[in-house]
């Protein structure tokens, strides 16, 4: 129950309702683009959920240029999530089961990265 009244918003019409899609070919089928996010200059930058690449496309040539991310634990599953922009226009991505933060410049186009330190100690159930 909630302390509000529940009301719907109307449909859209009109000019509300118009909308272009435009789809670009990708050059692997295994790209699996997680998070978007537009840059600025209107370059559009994708992470790979399955892949450790970051994405880079240019919608006004249609062309695709991939970065490719370090792995930090061979033999685990890779794949990224998390994709943000900072206010320098730095990108940030979640390198989820491979335990790192990354950040990519795309001016330089340099990774750095952060890793999860191991811990010494174990944690066991009795």
């Amino acid at each position: 129950m909630w302390s509000y009244q529940l009301r719907t918003a109307p449909r859209p019409s009109g000019r509300a309702t118009r909308v272009i899609y435009t789809e670009y070919d990708l050059p692997r089928e295994t790209i699996s683009p997680h998070d978007v996010i537009v840059d600025a200059e209107g370059i559009a930058w994708y992470s790979s959920f399955g892949e450790q690449n970051l994405g880079r496309l240019d919608p006004k040539t249609g062309e695709v240029k991939e970065f490719s991310i370090n792995t930090f634990k061979p033999g685990f599953p890779t794949g990224l999530l998390g994709l943000r922009s900072d206010r320098e226009g730095n990108l940030w991505l979640g390198n989820m089961y491979q335990a790192t933060i990354v950040k990519f410049d795309p001016r330089t186009q340099k990774f750095t990265y952060w890793q999860l330190r191991r811990s010494r100690t174990s944690t066991r159930r009795r």
